[in-house]
């Protein structure tokens, strides 16, 4: 009997601390999406399963937003389309002058995750998912009219 107890006492504990350790976990963004390097001001935009939007840096943010569960498996479906995961890594696009900063989108899908920068707009795939990223998170690179 006293090895019953020991052992479900030792269960519980295990249990406990995996639950402590998963409760304290950081949340990862779904999406994050930003622009750095270069002599361009970065940003970086943060899209979270819940639907919160973190924008920092030089970003204009039009309106506070929380996106929809269906804006979001929106976003997956899109990122899927796009195949954005057979994306290079890295594009610098051919032409593009030098000293440019490069767009960056990470998707995180479940267990996969991965990040893609872009230098220059010869990647149509990627500009497109970027675009609508902006759009749902309701931000934009282009200054504020007066």
């Amino acid at each position: 009997m006293k090895r019953f107890v020991k052992r479900s006492l030792a269960v519980c504990l295990v249990a406990a601390a995996v639950l402590t350790s998963a409760a304290g976990a950081k949340v990862q963004p779904a999406f994050t999406f930003g622009r750095r390097g270069g002599t361009i001001r970065p940003f970086t935009v943060k899209i979270f399963p819940d639907g919160r939007v973190l924008a920092t840096g030089a970003i204009r943010i039009i309106e506070h937003v929380t996106v929809t569960p269906e804006a979001l498996a929106a976003l997956r479906k899109l990122a899927n389309a796009e195949h954005f995961f057979a994306i290079r890594a890295y594009t610098d696009c051919h032409g593009t002058v030098g000293g440019l900063a490069s767009n960056y989108i990470r998707v995180r899908l479940g267990r996969r995750a991965k990040t893609v920068s872009v230098r220059g707009g010869c990647n149509k795939r990627f500009l497109e998912l970027f675009d609508v990223l902006q759009a749902v998170a309701a931000v934009s690179t282009t200054p504020k009219n007066p």
